[in-house]
């Protein structure tokens, strides 16, 4: 569900919007490579990634594990890349290996480079806390079997 928003004031698409990689970095992004294969791709400056090509099955679970924000979104919710200035549905995300970590990225990477740091509600009233518990500790163990 990939659609345009008439929203030119959220867009980043064009300008500097910061560099999302550096502040995902600061939360602990995964270092460790996932178990699944990856394909080779290029983005609109031509440079190459890697992509996981991740079955649908296991997507919520790394959503969960990768989402930095509480509350997580459901794989069906439809949210908004402010880079791309589109909509698209949560489970459409991807999961790309640069420099060494894992990045869960917005749809539209491959164009405008949007992560999940610019994926937004279409009408931006939600409230929403950054998820400070570190995925591998203990207690972040403990709340995923509740």
């Amino acid at each position: 569900m990939k659609n345009d928003v008439n929203t030119p004031e959220l867009s980043c698409q064009g300008f500097s919007c910061g560099n999302e990689k550096e502040m995902m970095d600061m939360i602990e992004i995964h270092e460790t490579p996932l178990p699944y294969p990856t394909s080779k791709l290029r983005n609109s400056k031509g440079e190459e990634y890697e992509s996981y090509q991740i079955p649908m099955e296991d997507k919520a679970k790394l959503l969960k594990e990768y989402y930095p924000f509480m509350p997580v979104p459901k794989m069906e919710e439809t949210l908004l890349d402010i880079h791309e200035n589109k909509l698209f549905t949560v489970k459409e995300f991807l999961i790309v290996r640069e420099k060494g970590r894992n990045y869960l990225v917005s749809p539209y990477y491959p164009h405008s480079f949007g992560t999940v740091l610019d994926w937004v509600s279409p009408e931006s009233n939600f409230q929403c806390f950054v998820n400070a518990i570190k995925p591998d500790s203990e207690l972040a163990k403990e709340k995923s079997n509740l």
